[in-house]
């Protein structure tokens, strides 16, 4: 089966990512590099394979697993990711016929992040499915008169292999933003042959590196060094078939990946909000706005809490009621009216109080 389909599979990934990253101004982005150190716990699996097999891959009684190692490379394309992965395990045997056993697997893994517990993309969880082949290699006696005249056999076998977990990851250094992210992985290797299967529990503990990824800590400046002239509101007047609608445009800016002002543009609110307290027959519309990092998903997230943000504050502090303020987020899918080409005039919600 692996052999059958995996020549074609990358014969598409071939044709297909040049076409995306002719496409893509930014498709550097999506590369990265793994590298983990791995576990296999073995359970006690007597009488649920076959003899045969279990001195093949040392899985009887006595086994001692060692750590080992994996490593890959891919690309990620919103929430999913690809990648192809391989690595090295040896497995010391405690078994008098068993020396040793080496394993080398080869897998395409596939993924799809969940972020449960913030908004800003810094903790994931990431179920995976790969398949594969792997290649071992085993130390042994055929049998005890080999063992008592030491001449020891070395048997090469293949199978077919299929994985599935999850990994959680977390971004743990500002400074470097999504370029490295550490995981710890929880998975079970399934090795398929004609004798039956043999499950090999497994952890992981290991980093992702992400060359190209934007570093937003350090093209941000700090929030005391950001300049920003006072906006004076735009007022636009239309005319309609139901009358005359006068708009007063405006903005407030947030700080990098968070809802929280920039406390500079907190008096533009507190105008806001007494033009609000003082002309009950006035409606607003706070429009949400990000940089255009992370996942779609995420974008619109941050942006609806910026959003948010400005509809708690106009009603905590001046009474204005809900059904007066109307909220729309877009993340980076559409620009600010005030925008320009850096990245800091994405950050803001724009208020839009109609007369």
């Amino acid at each position: 089966m692996t052999r059958k389909y995996f020549p074609g599979f990358l014969l598409f990934i071939l044709i297909t990512f040049p076409l995306y990253a002719q496409n893509n101004n930014d498709w550097k982005e999506g590369l990265f590099a793994t590298l983990s150190l791995q576990y296999y716990i073995f359970p006690d699996m007597a009488g649920t394979i076959s003899p045969d097999m279990a001195d093949r891959y040392g899985v009887s009684a006595g086994i001692i697993a060692i750590p080992g190692f994996r490593a890959g490379a891919g690309y990620e394309w919103q929430r999913w990711s690809f990648a192809l992965e391989s690595g090295f395990t040896y497995i010391k045997g405690d078994n008098p016929l068993v020396l040793d056993i080496r394993l080398v697997p080869l897998l395409v893994k596939a993924g799809y992040s969940f972020y449960p517990l913030s908004q800003y993309e810094k903790f994931s969880l990431t179920p995976t499915l790969a398949f594969g082949t792997i290649f071992a290699w085993v130390d042994h006696y055929i049998d005890v008169i080999d063992m008592l005249t030491e001449r020891l056999t070395q048997s090469s076998n293949r199978g077919l292999l299929v994985q599935l977990g999850v990994r959680a990851g977390l971004t743990p250094f500002s400074s470097l933003d999504r370029k490295l992210e550490v995981f710890a992985g929880l998975s079970l290797d399934a090795v398929i042959e004609s004798e039956g299967l043999i499950p090999l529990p497994q952890l992981e503990l290991g980093i992702i590196f992400r060359p190209f990824a934007r570093n937003r800590a350090a093209e941000d400046p700090p929030a005391s060094e950001l300049v920003f002239a006072h906006i004076p509101e735009n007022i636009i007047i239309e005319e309609t078939d139901q009358g005359r609608t006068v708009r007063l445009l405006n903005a407030v800016y947030f700080l990098a990946d968070s809802a929280q002002i920039i406390e500079r543009y907190r008096p533009i609110l507190d105008e806001a909000g007494r033009r609000l307290q003082a002309n009950p027959q006035f409606q607003i519309t706070l429009r949400g706005y990000t940089a255009p990092f992370g996942t779609p998903e995420g974008r619109a997230v941050l942006s609806e809490s910026r959003a948010r943000f400005c509809r708690d504050y106009f009603m905590q502090n001046f009474g204005i009621e809900e059904e007066r303020i109307s909220i729309e987020f877009y993340g980076a899918d559409r620009a600010p009216e005030f925008s320009d080409a850096s990245w800091e005039s994405f950050r803001c919600v724009e208020l839009i109080i109609v007369e």
